[in-house]
């Protein structure tokens, strides 16, 4: 599961510890509510696609600016 994160690197470290000891408990729910037996191993991962949308954005609004 990708997951964007908002705040300070501490922040996104404690959130990413959360829901890592969260995924037993994530992982059983998701099997519930599917009506699964055997519901699928959950990794959370990180995902920085938004942060480096808006670092393009900046320099794009940069270039913008110096013209």
């Amino acid at each position: 599961v990708y997951v964007s994160l908002f705040g300070s690197d501490e922040a996104k470290k404690e959130t990413m510890q959360a829901l890592k000891s969260a995924t037993g408990y994530i992982r059983t729910e998701v099997g519930k509510r599917l009506g699964i037996r055997y519901s699928p191993t959950i990794v959370f991962k990180e995902d920085t696609s938004l942060d480096y949308g808006m670092k393009i954005d900046k320099i794009l609004r940069d270039i913008e600016k110096k013209d």
